[in-house]
């Protein structure tokens, strides 16, 4: 659904591709929500409707986090410090530099063309780090 704040309704875009889902983030970029669960990203074209599924990524995430900086979509974390983005024009994934820590529930945000990540947690019983 997407808000209208000018006539203060939700109005429908898309109903959502068949896989089921608990873990969410989501993403924009250029006409294309993106959203991840697990292994699995998909986008839907909000003009459209018209969903695709992107090609699974290395590694199997709970409560990862999705950002685009600069046109680019990077999948954040998921109880991992892995860090993947999508090459469009090869359609494929690849990995870069970890995260310090692996992490959970993470807010990012593209600033100045850098990725910033912030908060998320570590599963751990205590807090032991606090980051951006």
């Amino acid at each position: 659904y997407r808000f209208c704040p000018a006539v203060g309704g939700w109005e429908h875009i898309a109903t959502t591709a068949s896989i089921d889902r608990w873990d969410r983030s989501c993403a924009y970029d250029r006409g294309h929500l993106y959203g991840t669960f697990a292994d699995r990203v998909q986008s839907v074209n909000v003009s459209t409707g018209q969903w695709e599924e992107l090609p699974r990524l290395s590694k199997y995430r709970s409560d990862a986090t999705l950002c685009v900086v600069d046109g680019r979509l990077f999948v954040i974390g998921g109880q991992t410090a892995s860090v993947e983005e999508y090459v469009a024009s090869e359609k494929r994934w690849v990995s870069i530099p970890e995260l310090p820590i692996p992490i959970s529930g993470a807010a990012a945000v593209a600033l100045d063309g850098k990725l910033l990540v912030i908060g998320g947690h570590t599963h751990a019983d205590d807090v032991t780090h606090s980051f951006v």
